[in-house]
Parts: structure tokens; sequence; C-alpha cells
């Protein structure tokens, strides 16, 4: 008798030192901060609001403590919830894994970011170089999911997404040869690693992640191309790749004002 009369002091002891075991979060969008931690919802680029939002989190306390207050583990990430659906803020595990369509019973529909001391890190951090699957129910997409490194003196500790695959179903997003593209595919989002050549359908080109100066490739980009707006950066005062395309154009226009060598395309 006295062993059971311990033991349920223990577990009293328990939910009341840790009440948030046991909270229930099916009433999340009466939380406060709730409207501020979704306020980033639209904050992306102009053709597609929902891709390379900027994370509430950076500069809004009340939404860093609906996420402190409502972030928990479910498997192998740590997820809120977020409009309709579920954010997953931080892939847990040793090796990446395919995006989920559906966490607690609800849609998978961000992919967003976690605290640590403060600081926001992408859920997909300290991974080092590997491929994202993106399922058909995943709208939001923050603008540091595909690159994260830390300090200097945590260089082991990096993020780099190389190849991105798309659920074909999803109806915002789709993907060749690693690179990420509008549904449409007008705009390119991502340049993979496996990108050779930009498709016809694309009239925008704005890579989240740019053009890497030290990396040896070529890219061949038509004439149905309208606009550029692409990042080189690394070490090298002079890009190694190569773009392709015809005379006067904006790809010619756009290699020469960024010092890229440019090659006239041949019928």
């Amino acid at each position: 008798m006295k062993k059971k009369t311990t033991l349920l002091l223990i577990v009293s002891l328990l939910f009341v030192i840790f009440p948030g075991c046991n909270k229930d979060y099916s009433n999340y969008k009466s939380e406060e901060g709730y409207h501020e931690y979704i306020s980033d919802s639209n904050s992306g680029y102009d053709d597609a609001p929902y891709f390379a939002c900027k994370s509430s989190m950076i500069n809004n306390e009340k939404a860093r403590c609906y996420y402190k207050e409502n972030s928990r583990r479910s498997g192998n990430y740590i997820i809120t919830n977020y409009e309709d659906g579920i954010c997953i803020n931080k892939c847990l595990g040793d090796e990446p894994m395919d995006i989920p369509s559906e966490i607690e019973g609800k849609p998978v529909i961000k992919v967003g970011s976690y605290l640590k001391n403060d600081e926001v890190y992408p859920a997909y951090y300290d991974w080092g170089f590997c491929t994202m699957k993106i399922p058909k129910t995943v709208k939001y997409i923050e603008d540091n999911f595909y690159s994260y490194t830390g300090g200097m003196e945590n260089m082991e500790e990096f993020t780099l997404i190389a190849s991105i695959q798309v659920d074909t179903d999803n109806p915002y997003y789709t993907s060749k040869n690693g690179s990420l593209y509008t549904k449409d595919m007008k705009v390119m989002l991502f340049l993979g690693e496996e990108a050779y050549e930009v498709p016809s359908t694309v009239n925008k080109i704005q890579p989240i992640d740019g053009f890497k100066a030290d990396n040896s490739f070529s890219l061949k980009i038509g004439n149905n191309v309208s606009e550029i707006n692409a990042q080189i950066y690394g070490e090298n005062d002079i890009p190694q790749f190569v773009i392709y395309g015809n005379r006067n154009t904006v790809a010619e226009q756009w290699a020469k004002e960024n010092n890229v060598e440019f090659r006239e395309l041949k019928d």
C-alpha cells in the first residue's frame, strides 16, 4: 500500500513539474502569439509569396512565445500547428528523411525553423549535403531552408540542399533535374546541382541559392527568359561557370554584367 501511495505521489509531482506533457493543442488558433507566428505566410517572392518566407520568429517576440509554448516532438520531428496544418520546425535523426505529408492527422503544409538559444535555425540543420523531398501538401517554405553554416568555430555543422524532388501532385511546386520551380514552371526558385538547361517554359530565373562562383558547370538559357535575378557568391573574382545562350538576350546581358563567361548557342 505504501508503494502505491509513493507512486501516485511521484506521478502527481510530475504533472505539476511538467504540465505541458499533456497539453491540448486543438485550440491553438486562440493561443497568444498565434497570429504573429503565421504572419510570415505571404512574405516570400512576388510570384510565389509562400516561398522563401521570412521567419516571423526572427524579430517578433510574440511569435517566439507561440513557438516555445506550442512546439513539441512528434516522431522524428519538432512541430507546431500552422494555419490548418502542421509546420515541421526541426527534422531529428541521424540522416535526412522524406518530409511526410501528414503528422498527427493534419497535413504538413510548411517547412519552417526552430529556436536554439534564441537563434533561428532551419528545419534541415546539421545534415551536410542532402536531397529535400517535398510532398504534395507542402505550400510554405522558409528562406533559410537550403543552406546554413554555423560560425567559423562550427564549420562542421552545416546544411546544403543539393537537390529537390517534388511530388507530382503538389499544386504549388514542381521539380526537374533537382531544381525547384513554380507549378506552372515559369519561375525558377532553386538551382539544383543536376541542372544544365533552363526549361523553355521559364521566363524568370530567381534561384534562392544563386550561382556559386567556384562551381564549374554550364547552364543553357533560352530566349524565353526575360528576367534573371541571381546572386553570385564565392571567393573567386571570376566565376568558373559558363552561360550558354543567344546573342542580344537577357542571358548575354546578365553574363556580361556579372563577369560570367558567355558562349553563343549554335543551332
